[in-house]
């Protein structure tokens, strides 16, 4: 898999958020293929977030989810 379906898939992921939840701020994103992490499945994508509320950097959390 390409470097340039990672990037449109995170510049999707950041035009979503940008869109309905202007209050977030993402400050880290990982997109994994199975040739990335084994754990992943060959037909699914790993997606890890680290994300702040944009008024209180305080508040910071993260997800890690696989999607496929």
């Amino acid at each position: 898999r390409s470097d340039q379906l990672r990037r449109r898939i995170a510049d999707r992921i950041l035009k979503q958020i940008n869109e309905w939840m202007p209050f977030i701020v993402i400050s880290e994103m990982d997109i994994l293929f199975s040739s990335d992490n084994a754990s992943i499945g060959e037909n699914a994508i790993g997606i890890y977030l680290v994300f702040r509320f944009s008024e209180n950097e305080e508040l910071a959390s993260s997800i890690s989810l696989i999607v496929g």
